[in-house]
This record gives structure tokens, sequence and C-alpha cells, in this order.
């Protein structure tokens, strides 16, 4: 199966800490691409804006909640 056949499908709910960059943004990319709605946490906001708005650009259909704390 393709992952873009399994985009298609939803499968779960991923939370991911440290989200705004390097390999949490990273894995926030890949589990919207395998077809999971993703939870992102960090300090960074605007930076988990950023992940946000990637992720929902290329998988319009997934929810991606964020959470931030200074």
């Amino acid at each position: 199966m393709t992952v873009s056949n399994r985009s298609s499908q939803r499968r779960g709910t991923i939370v991911i800490t440290g989200a705004s960059s390097g390999l949490g943004a990273e894995m926030a990319r890949q589990f919207t691409a395998l077809g999971y709605d993703v939870g992102l946490a960090a300090r960074r906001l605007d930076r988990l804006e950023d992940v946000r708005a990637e992720n929902h650009a290329r998988h319009p259909d997934r929810i991606v909640e964020l959470a931030s704390w200074t």
C-alpha cells in the first residue's frame, strides 16, 4: 500500500512534543501523511503554527491541534 492510499484512511491521533522543529516537525509531517490526526506541543507557538499550516496545505482532511507553553 502506498502512502497516498494510506492518507485517505483515518488511523487515529498522535501527540508529539517538541514539534516546532527538527525531528518533532518531521514526525508531524510523516504521521499526517500516513493518515493520523496530530496534536503538536512545543514552546514556540509561531513555529508550531508554521508546522500546522504546512501539514494542512498537504493534508487538509487531517486535524492538527496545537498546545504551547512558556
